[in-house]
């Protein structure tokens, strides 16, 4: 059958780079797909701002954070979804930083929430109860938005696989590199292992 894939670099650190774009190789019509859509690369104003974190994928997530009473009460996150017409789970991986609460999503008239709890500073997938239906020629601009202080954004994932399940690995840490040499010109530098 056909398969789908991103690639993402890994350090032997743990630290993991940005999905690529996908691929596809011998894919039918009906291959279920998913899509990761890191939150940084999605457009936000204030009072949405991006935090540089180890502990996020790709090392940033977008926060709630009120730094003015001038600021809109609300923060909104967008994304332009380039996604084929179809219905799909959706899922945030977030976190809340001061107390639990909700974020909620829109597009076009659809509606849906996200549940977002204190996980001890982790990240965790939470899913929307509300599939997401992309409807060709309707909008695809997915819209994010809290008053919650604190609540973090770090990737959103879309799925129309019915077994899509987010808490498993989508990349393999690289093993542990040993008898590393390296050699170094003006202009380069060659690693070997």
């Amino acid at each position: 059958g056909g398969t789908f894939y991103l690639v993402a670099t890994v350090e032997p650190s743990g630290l993991e780079g940005h999905f690529s774009n996908e691929a596809a190789v011998d894919v039918g019509r009906n291959t279920p797909r998913s899509f990761f859509h890191e939150a940084e690369l999605g457009t936000w104003s204030p009072p949405m701002r991006e935090v540089l974190r180890g502990e996020a994928s790709g090392s940033r997530y977008v926060r709630c954070h009120h730094a003015s009473p001038h600021e809109p009460h609300e923060g909104a996150l967008r994304f332009e979804l380039d996604v084929p017409p179809g219905t799909y789970s959706l899922w945030l991986r977030g976190r809340a930083e001061d107390k639990p609460g909700t974020l909620s999503w829109k597009l076009g008239r659809q509606n849906g929430t996200f549940e977002v709890n204190k996980a001890e500073g982790r990240f965790l997938w939470v899913g929307s109860r509300n599939p997401l239906k992309v409807v060709r020629g309707e909008s695809k601009t997915l819209i994010l938005s809290t008053t919650l202080e604190g609540a973090a954004v770090d990737r959103i994932a879309l799925s129309s696989d019915p077994d899509f399940d987010p808490n498993v690995p989508v990349t393999t840490p690289p093993e542990p590199v040993s008898a590393l040499t390296a050699e170094a010109t003006a202009d380069s530098v060659t690693l070997h292992w």
